[in-house]
């Protein structure tokens, strides 16, 4: 029996495989595996992709302007600009792209809406590499908020249930079941921070019952009217 190890692979919720490592290296190669993406041998523990350094070789960080001589203050220019590089971030996105320089401020809001996972990885002038952002002190008080803050009603899902509810001749089931399914894409992907997914679902069943039924119900109208 083969020894060799295979992996899970899990995307915003969603867990696909088990993958070789020769098919992961081809799902890198075809730009489907990204090191945000997380692994797993057992399902149980996760880490990101990019520890596998075998297909997500360590990248380089962006490159340092070289300074003055040690022996030669730096001017205020100089400060300044030290000052700046450590207020902003570099980031790699999905597809490993280096990006930034950005704002830190700008690059917590990118996390906590889900713009980018907490296993991007980071860097700013000062660190000695990259490193995930869940793993930098400067983002673990804003990763901490996330996690414990209350969960949220998706308005989607709220809307999908009153249109259902109002009918409107058939067009507002029509419009609770495409919100519903909205409300669905915007909640499965959240982890938690969203919820109503029963109402979402609630509404897209009555929608298309209403939807079904409303022939039945013009062709009642219809027999009393002409009958």
């Amino acid at each position: 029996m083969s020894s060799e190890k295979k992996y899970l692979v899990r995307n915003r919720g969603k867990v696909s495989g088990p993958y070789s490592f020769a098919h992961l290296k081809s799902l890198r190669a075809q730009g489907r595996l990204a090191r945000f993406h997380e692994i797993s041998e057992d399902g149980q523990t996760w880490a990101a992709a990019s520890t596998l350094v075998e297909i997500f070789p360590a990248p380089t960080p962006p490159e340092r302007r070289p300074g003055r001589s040690t022996d030669v203050a730096p001017d205020k220019a100089q400060v300044a600009e030290v000052t700046v590089a450590k207020s902003h971030w570099h980031y790699l996105d999905e597809r490993g792209v280096q990006q930034g320089p950005i704002r830190q401020g700008e690059l917590i809001a990118l996390l906590e809406n889900d713009s980018l996972p907490w296993t991007t990885l980071v860097w700013q002038a000062g660190m000695p590499d990259w490193a995930s952002a869940a793993s930098v002190t400067e983002f673990g008080a804003a990763q901490s908020m996330a996690a414990t803050a209350p969960p949220t009603r998706s308005t989607l899902a709220v809307l999908s249930l009153i249109l259902t509810l109002l009918w409107i001749g058939c067009l507002g089931s029509l419009a609770g079941i495409i919100l519903g399914v909205l409300a669905l894409r915007e909640i499965d992907p959240s982890q938690g921070r969203i919820v109503g997914k029963g109402m979402a679902w609630t509404a897209i069943g009555l929608g298309i019952a209403s939807v079904c039924m409303t022939p039945l119900v013009a062709f009642a109208i219809f027999i009393i009217l002409h009958g």
